[in-house]
């Protein structure tokens, strides 16, 4: 039950008695003198099949209410519960929800036609001025509010970090990319304040990764790519000249992802995560196919077919990239499984291999840990769009 001053491990009402407010645990025990009258309470209190009940009716208040016959305007007029939304927990009328009234043993009864929900703020409102027995009489009477809320069920965390990528602990001084997975989706705006990257000491280095507004997720919201600064890694650009590398060759880091984030339910993870690895030189050479070797299986069975690569590729690119086909060029469909450090590239058919001849061809995209790709630097790219950059300025001034 809320308050301005909410106490969110134990249900306690408050009652609002004209201009004076009252304590209730939630057995509906007085904690402070409320003065003679009616209350409301939840009876059983804590409990989704709950009613709202004003006590300490007058005999003759409660008789008369017995013995006349309401409406249900008339009844909603006289006792209402309704819910209130977060965002609207101040004075204001809501629509009450629906239920059924009664009277027994002197007490005005009223069960919801559904059972309550936790975390769901309730508010019952009672005006004794609307009593059957209160017409023709000028007595004052005041008007009776009291808020109920179930306590939400506590759930252990249950979503944790699966994995890292690259898998390998020595990696390029100019790593480009690292993936996180999850077990579960991730709620989305706060990767940047709980992923921190370490170095040997324990420091947090400032800004490791390219902050984009937009986190890049997968469609399930279970896999999340983490750039390095390009213009802190390619030689020539001014980030790194004011800044040195995110990652220097010989140092020891950790990627260290804090259990306060929290998964797409609102729940933390199971548990903090670290990753460290060791820095080596940087990676200057573009994947080479000529240096990998395949692993052909035999008609009949469903033997993997493996692609070895002497250096390990960009994990969802080596995933994705590669494909199967047949004879007639068609795809073969099958699961993809990366080994050994993403080294591994190894893909199991639906069906049997069927006799005959396959092709496995693999896009110019694909790139290795540095971002360089089949046949194509990603240094060089980056200097060669500088120098597009710099011809188109200068034309526009020539043509100035």
């Amino acid at each position: 039950m809320n308050s301005t001053a909410p106490n969110r491990g134990a249900l306690r009402p408050w009652l609002l008695l004209g201009a004076r407010v009252v304590s209730l645990i939630a057995s509906g025990r007085v904690l402070a003198d409320a003065g003679p009258g009616p209350s409301i309470r939840l009876n059983p209190p804590g409990d989704r099949q709950a009613a709202f009940e004003v006590v300490g009716l007058d005999p003759a208040d409660a008789a008369a209410l017995a013995q006349g016959q309401l409406g249900p305007e008339a009844w909603s007029a006289l006792f209402a519960v309704s819910t209130v939304p977060v965002a609207s927990q101040g004075a204001g009328d809501h629509p009450p929800i629906l239920g059924r009234y009664r009277v027994e043993a002197g007490i005005l009864r009223f069960a919801p036609r559904f059972p309550l929900e936790p975390g769901v703020l309730y508010r019952a409102r009672f005006e004794p001025s609307r009593l059957p027995s209160a017409k023709g009489t000028t007595r004052s009477r005041a008007v009776l509010t009291a808020e109920f809320t179930l306590p939400k069920p506590t759930v252990a965390p249950t979503t944790s970090v699966t994995a890292v990528y690259p898998t390998r602990d020595n990696l390029p001084e100019n790593l480009l990319k690292l993936y996180l997975e999850f077990s579960a989706p991730m709620s989305r705006g706060a990767a940047y304040e709980r992923i921190h990257l370490r170095d040997a000491s324990g420091k947090d280095l400032d800004l490791p990764f390219l902050e984009l507004a937009d986190e890049l997720w997968d469609p399930r919201g279970m896999r999340l790519t983490l750039l390095f600064d390009p213009g802190r890694i390619k030689t020539g650009l001014k980030p790194r000249e004011e800044l040195g590398p995110v990652l220097r060759e010989g140092g020891t880091y950790t990627l260290f992802v804090d259990r306060r984030w929290v998964d797409a339910e609102g729940q933390p993870l199971v548990s903090d995560s670290r990753k460290t690895f060791r820095v080596g030189p940087p990676d200057t050479t573009p994947p080479d196919p000529s240096t990998w070797t395949i692993q052909a299986p035999g008609a009949g069975s469903r033997s993997p077919l493996i692609l070895r690569s002497p250096e390990p590729l960009d994990r969802a690119l080596f995933a994705r990239l590669p494909t199967v086909l047949d004879a007639e060029g068609r795809g073969v469909p099958g699961e993809v499984a990366l080994l050994n450090e993403e080294t591994h590239w190894q893909f199991t058919p639906d069906r049997p291999w069927v006799a005959g001849a396959y092709s496995l061809s693999v896009n110019k995209d694909l790139e290795d840990l540095a971002g360089n790709s089949i046949g194509r630097l990603f240094e060089v790219d980056v200097l060669r769009e500088r120098e597009k950059k710099a011809k188109i300025g200068k034309k526009k001034e020539e043509e100035e």
